[in-house]
């Protein structure tokens, strides 16, 4: 691939899970700086000040460098990613024909979303038409051939509250079978989806609290191994310091036995120059 300058674009390295973690971690106290939507000057340099602030500390603990455009680049990937997999999640589970149930989002996308909520919230209209109606569903007697309404207050749930019977209708199932849905049925229809929003809403908060439960356990696993780790290494360091000590003194003892050998000697030729000297005054004074 070639950027606009007709250059050659170099490939990063792919991102591994432990870089990720470790990104969304040192991102997670800034966010609200880096998430802010306001892109006023003040703002627009606090971010570059946050993103400088985490790709020095990023560039400390990882083993691989990553630039500052690489990192933005996948906290970007990382948020469509999971709204992509929580939209079709929220697909799945809507549709009919039966089935097993959709999986789950993944405990990645769990993560994304307690670290970015408001990202992943639906937005309901209050001003709709039907929202403040009751729902009218219209279902039929199969034992009387009767239509029933039953009528709904919003925001209850798949059980109706009350039925009242309707005159006579001829109708053949046929018929009905093959007819559209109408208006009534489809605000039904559409308040059974909101209700099912609401369940998926409700499960994915539920499994972001329990992913943040147990990343906390795995955070404090973490820092007690760290301390294990770095007691295990002060000692490692005070017997490397004794054993350096007891190097350097018997190297002094060598060499303060060498020195005083070395005076020995010294002495000694001392003495023999002494020696001759008497040798040599002796012969001076004989008479010859």
């Amino acid at each position: 691939m070639e950027n606009f300058n007709g250059t050659k674009r170099t490939r990063a390295p792919n991102w591994d899970n432990t870089e990720k973690a470790l990104l969304k971690e040192i991102i997670r106290d800034d966010l609200n700086i880096i998430e802010c939507k306001v892109t006023d000057t003040n703002t627009n340099k606090a971010k570059s000040r946050v993103w400088q602030k985490v790709h020095n500390r990023f560039t400390e603990l990882n083993v691989r460098d990553r630039t500052l455009t690489e990192l933005k680049q996948q906290w970007r990937c990382m948020k469509l990613d999971a709204k992509k997999s929580v939209s079709m999640y929220r697909q799945a589970i809507h549709q009919t024909g039966g089935g097993p149930k959709p999986p789950s989002p993944s405990n990645d996308v769990a993560e994304v979303m307690e670290m970015i909520p408001l990202e992943f919230e639906v937005d309901e209209n209050g001003f709709d038409s039907d929202y403040h109606q009751p729902i009218i569903d219209i279902t039929t007697d199969v034992d009387s051939g009767r239509l029933l309404t039953k009528e709904a207050e919003p925001g209850s749930s798949n059980e109706l509250n009350s039925c009242s019977e309707v005159p006579d209708v001829s109708f053949t199932s046929q018929n009905s079978e093959n007819r559209p849905p109408t208006g009534k049925k489809r605000k039904c229809n559409k308040r059974r989806q909101l209700f099912q929003d609401d369940e998926c809403r409700v499960a994915i908060q539920n499994m972001a609290q329990r992913r943040s439960e147990e990343l906390l356990v795995q955070q404090e696993k973490e820092h007690l191994q760290r301390i294990g780790n770095m007691r295990k290494e002060m000692e490692m360091k005070e017997l490397e310091h004794k054993e350096r000590m007891k190097n350097i003194t018997a190297e002094m003892d060598m060499r303060r036995k060498e020195y005083e050998e070395r005076m020995r000697i010294i002495q000694l030729k001392y003495e023999v120059i002494n020696l001759k000297k008497k040798i040599l005054g002796l012969q001076c004074n004989s008479p010859n």
